[in-house]
């Protein structure tokens, strides 16, 4: 095992989760957020009946969801820059180091983070749209996705992992 300062500064050229791999090469974090997008967006739509309208008609909606979806894809495309990955990467098998610098000195899934930003967009239709769809969201992934990841982690990197979960949060805060 790698000593705790190697693991630090150290990225693994593969994204972990193997087991959230799903057919065709999808992950089941992009499945779970695209399911809780289009709920947060059905709700939005009950909520305000001119979401329709507005994004068919290319309105002020349309571009703050295509900023969203934008800031989305810039901070995937950092992220697996930062980790090594190329942004065609399907790759999903247990990663060789532990990544725990730059974005993942903040939050142990940051990646699965930046799936909220187009959640949020949400907001501008209806800020409880958004609040369920990115609850829905954080729960789901939590349960589903997350925690088979660090199983996997704890597994293979024992004690740093410990260490590094212990001083770096799952989300943000929590």
């Amino acid at each position: 095992m790698a000593r705790q300062s190697e693991v630090k500064a150290e990225c693994s050229p593969a994204a972990v989760g193997s087991q959230g791999r799903r057919p065709f090469g999808i992950h089941l974090s992009a499945v779970v957020a695209c399911a809780c997008f289009v709920a947060g967006t059905m709700l939005a739509v009950l909520a305000a009946p001119a979401l329709l309208p507005e994004l068919l008609d290319g309105g002020t909606g349309a571009y703050v969801l295509l900023v969203g979806l934008a800031g989305f894809f810039v901070i995937v495309a950092v992220i697996q820059r930062h980790m090594g990955i190329s942004l065609r990467a399907s790759q999903t098998e247990t990663p060789d180091q532990l990544c725990t610098s730059g974005p993942f000195k903040y939050s142990r899934n940051p990646i699965y983070l930046a799936f909220i930003l187009p959640l949020a967009a949400l907001a501008y239709f209806s800020p409880l749209s958004a609040a369920v769809a990115i609850g829905l969201y954080v729960l789901t992934m939590t349960q589903f996705v997350i925690r088979d990841e660090e199983r996997t982690l704890r597994s293979k990197f024992g004690a740093a992992y410990e260490d590094y979960s212990r001083r770096t949060p799952r989300w943000i805060f929590i």
